[in-house]
């Protein structure tokens, strides 16, 4: 993804849900994106494959995968790689899952088109499908409609369907949100076993740093719409260096300190789109703000090997010190 920009027109003006989002996945890499909400995870999986909703669309960038602008396809072409070469997993599999149609059907349904199996092939495939997702009797749950299974099933029954076209990749908009601890590690621990067996790419979008810490390669945290630090996972959690990303990881309650660290929140809202500040958006909720921070061009910079972040002033690392004099730091 090369330079994206998405953006809804509003009585205010133009609003951008992504801004200048650029990033790259290898096959079998696992990508996460974090951030709160309406920091433009969401969108910018939608960017790439075609479902924005209306009246947004995407302004300017680029999308390869596997050699092919996404963005340059006409809609019917790009109706051909949804499903059959990238996947998604939704939020919610209630409103992803036609609820007047069996469970079964639906899978049999994206066989039939992608796949172009007969509708026995087909069948036989969708039961081995609920079974290795690991849903119990799947020649039984294969006739069950979706608001007859419970809200693990019915999330299970929805990856089967996505990666029943064996996708290259799969994109996972925070797949367990809606489950229980135990349902959500299930879940996790069947996406990394999916992707082992197919090495398929994964983008994952998650508010869970711990389920980023466990199942993820690199890590790009999103706010405003901008990625304000990308690197690889370990380096994200040893070196965070964008205030913002400190901020998330020092809201996180730590097992390792007895119970007896304090939890930070995040201070201040999340900002409005249209009224965004200028420079650094996270200025009017950052601890380290200095007048240098209002002109910052919010463009990622080296700071160490695959780790880029976007504010300039990352000479200081430790939590502990001092903030520097922003406006005298080099730019």
């Amino acid at each position: 993804m090369e330079d994206l920009h998405t953006g809804f027109p509003t009585l205010e003006g133009l609003l951008l849900a992504t801004n200048g989002v650029s990033f790259s996945l290898e096959r079998g890499s696992t990508l996460a994106l974090v951030g709160e909400s309406g920091s433009g995870k969401s969108m910018t999986c939608r960017s790439i494959i075609g479902l924005v909703p209306r009246p947004g669309e995407v302004i300017e960038g680029r999308v390869v995968f596997d050699g092919r602008d996404l963005l340059g396809l006409s809609r019917s072409e790009l109706r051909k790689v949804r499903g059959s070469e990238i996947g998604m997993v939704f939020q919610d599999p209630t409103a992803s899952l036609n609820p007047v149609y069996k469970v079964g059907n639906q899978i049999v349904e994206v066989l039939r088109i992608k796949r172009r199996m007969g509708t026995r092939e087909a069948t036989r495939r969708a039961i081995e499908l609920l079974d290795r997702v690991g849903i119990a009797s799947p020649e039984t749950q294969f006739h069950s409609y979706p608001h007859e299974m419970s809200g693990g099933m019915r999330q299970r029954a929805m990856i089967a369907s996505a990666i029943a076209a064996e996708p290259m990749l799969l994109i996972a908009d925070e797949p367990t949100a809606a489950l229980d601890v135990t349902v959500q590690a299930q879940i996790m621990t069947l996406l990394s076993e999916l992707q082992q067996d197919t090495g398929m790419a994964m983008i994952l979008v998650s508010h869970d740093f711990g389920v980023i810490a466990q199942h993820c390669d690199h890590v790009a945290v999103m706010y405003a719409g901008y990625i304000v630090e990308q690197a690889p996972v370990q380096e994200i959690f040893d070196h965070p260096s964008h205030p913002y990303t400190q901020a998330l990881l020092a809201s996180i309650p730590h097992l390792d300190t007895g119970g007896r660290s304090e939890i930070v929140p995040v201070k201040g809202q999340p900002p409005d789109l249209s009224r965004l500040p200028p420079g650094c958006p996270f200025s009017p909720r950052c601890g380290f703000v200095g007048d240098g921070c209002h002109s910052v061009p919010m463009s990622l910079q080296q700071v160490g090997a695959d780790h880029a972040t976007a504010c300039p002033f990352v000479t200081w690392r430790d939590r502990a010190a001092s903030p520097p004099d922003l406006q005298e730091a080099p730019r």
